[in-house]
Order: C-alpha cells, then sequence, then structure tokens
C-alpha cells in the first residue's frame, strides 16, 4: 500500500494513487500534525495542542480529550490502513517515508537541484518539479491556528 500526503494545496491523501476522503476538519489536522514529520512520534499532549489550540481562550474541547485523540487516530487507520498511523513512545506517527509527503519531496528536490556537479538544466528541470508540487496555499482551507 502506498501513501500520499499532500499538504502544497489542500490536505489531500492518496492510497494507492486514489484520493481518499478524510471526513471532518479534525481527521484532516491530525493528518497535517503528523505529516509534517513523517515517522517521528508526536506526543499526545502536542496533539491535543494543534486539534484544540483555542481551548485555553474558550474554544471547545473534550473534558478528556486523549480518547478523542486515539479515535481520531483509530479512523485515519480505518480509512488508510492499519500502519499509516503508528504507536510510538506513547505518541503517534505517520507510517510514511518523507518523500512520500510532498513537503519532504520539494525540501528533497530542491537538495538534489544543489548538489554539486548538477547541470544547470538538470537544476532547472529538477526544480521545475518541486514547484509543480504546489497546487496553492499550503494547508489552504484550514482556519488561522
Amino acid at each position: 500500500m502506498a501513501l500520499e500526503v499532500r499538504l502544497l494545496g489542500t490536505v489531500e491523501v492518496h492510497r494507492d494513487g486514489t484520493r481518499v476522503e478524510l471526513h471532518g476538519e479534525q481527521l484532516r489536522t491530525l493528518l497535517a500534525y503528523l505529516a509534517l514529520t513523517p515517522g517521528t512520534s508526536r506526543p499526545i499532549d502536542g496533539i491535543i495542542d494543534a486539534l484544540w489550540p483555542m481551548a485555553e481562550r474558550g474554544g471547545a474541547m473534550p473534558t478528556d480529550p486523549r480518547p478523542t485523540v486515539h479515535t481520531y487516530a483509530s479512523r485515519i487507520r480505518s480509512a488508510l490502513g492499519h500502519d499509516s498511523i503508528v504507536t510510538r513512545d506513547g505518541g503517534y506517527a505517520l507510517g510514511v517515508a518523507p518523500v512520500d509527503v510532498d513537503v519532504g519531496l520539494f525540501e528533497a528536490l530542491v537538495r538534489s537541484a544543489g548538489e554539486p556537479g548538477c547541470s544547470a538544466v538538470r537544476r532547472v528541470e529538477v526544480l521545475d518539479k518541486a514547484l509543480a508540487l504546489w497546487r496553492g496555499q499550503a494547508l489552504d482551507g484550514f482556519h488561522d491556528r
């Protein structure tokens, strides 16, 4: 199963080339939060802060948000596959390589264009490919958080 996460525009996820809809802003927020550092465990408290950033200013947060985070992770696993989100070190991680997220692929392409020995023609090709990953404003559709 191949997952591809897109953050350079609206948040999207594709499994084996087919777009998978994650219904609800909180699920997309959790996916995006984990996709910013794929493979790296994010602690539950950090996830809670990302999902309910306005709670300290009167926003609606569940009385006990931890079970809700677990439910969201479970829903994403159901939609994308069991290995899409892994439990690690008391937190969650997105189970993909950095280049499976368009941000990571963009960064890898830009790095490769700057490698010694990269011809000017090749550099332009690689940078064009990197720029083509952008589909609009990064994380488009999210409210200011």
